[in-house]
């Protein structure tokens, strides 16, 4: 993806600008020449959360976009042919896109999700649902945890955003191996417990 490459380059200055962001867990985030299986979970509180992402991972990004996001030409050029992003329909249980996305992880390409679907109004972290555990199960990987947060909870111009990489979550942390059932319910929460102990590090809970 030499195109997505050339636009987050361009990008990364411009962000950093408008929503200056200090990336923590560094040690965390995979390189150009990983080739584990991950799927990127992350919360989603602004419009910019996968810019933040994608400025801060040197290793490209294929992330599950809302379909209304390829209703026109220009999103379907921009985001499908030059950031390799592909649609899912929200709420209706979207396996074209599964598929999609389990594909490019048996590829070795990096897949971004955002596991609640839609964004928070106030930064609280909702519910989140079964998708990123589904192509763990059918695909092997591990998940690379991601939590994008500010002190009042909204992402806004010129206000530093934190955004911070944990530890791996493996498949076997998540219930998935050859003694036990997948359980789809069981891995979701406790992933999105994991990203939720991100936000905690870094602002406590009172």
């Amino acid at each position: 993806m030499r195109s997505a490459r050339f636009v987050v380059a361009i990008a990364r200055p411009i962000v950093h600008f408008l929503f200056p962001f200090e990336v923590q867990g560094k040690e965390n985030i995979p390189q150009k020449d990983d080739t584990r299986q991950l799927v990127v979970c992350c919360n989603h509180i602004s419009i910019v959360d996968p810019a933040f992402i994608l400025c801060s991972v040197p290793k490209h990004i294929h992330y599950m976009a809302k379909a209304e996001v390829f209703s026109n030409w220009f999103g379907r050029w921009f985001c499908g042919k030059v950031m390799g992003a592909f649609p899912v329909d929200r709420g209706k249980g979207d396996v074209s896109a599964l598929d999609v996305a389990t594909n490019l992880v048996n590829n070795q390409k990096l897949l971004g999700i955002f596991p609640e679907g839609t964004r928070s109004k106030d930064g609280t972290q909702g519910q989140f649902k079964s998708g990123a555990a589904y192509i763990v199960q059918h695909t092997g990987a591990d998940v690379l945890p991601i939590c994008i947060c500010t002190k009042s909870g909204r992402v806004k111009l010129f206000r530093k955003t934190i955004v911070r990489f944990g530890p791996v979550i493996t498949r076997e942390e998540l219930g998935y191996t050859e003694t036990e059932t997948p359980n789809l319910r069981k891995a979701t929460r406790v992933l999105a417990a994991r990203v939720k102990a991100l936000h905690d590090e870094v602002f406590p809970c009172p």
